[in-house]
């Protein structure tokens, strides 16, 4: 990977970097057998009544699909469970909110 540090980025949680490993290793392990590409990002959120930064959760299959995940909540804020809930709405419907 890169140094390359994206400068318009806005600022990350506290905690960030130890929330991203956590969230990777939970979605790895939630995920059928597979191969596949695992993107995990933190957002500002500017949907009405959302929370200031949500999770997005972004699963690459190689055969072409992809799932999406989205949880209301910073990344350090998320939990091993609503992980694995909506990972479980998005392999069934393509994406999911939490």
């Amino acid at each position: 990977m890169s140094g390359f540090i994206n400068p318009l980025r806005s600022k990350s949680s506290p905690g960030y970097a130890e929330a991203l490993q956590r969230i990777r290793q939970w979605t790895a392990a939630s995920l059928p057998p597979g191969d596949p590409v695992i993107s995990v990002t933190e957002l500002s959120c500017a949907e009405p009544g959302c929370a200031p930064r949500e999770t997005v959760i972004l699963i690459m299959w190689p055969e072409g699909t992809a799932w999406k995940a989205r949880i209301h909540k910073a990344m350090p804020d998320v939990t091993e469970e609503e992980v694995v809930l909506s990972l479980r709405e998005a392999e069934h419907t393509g994406s999911a909110k939490a």
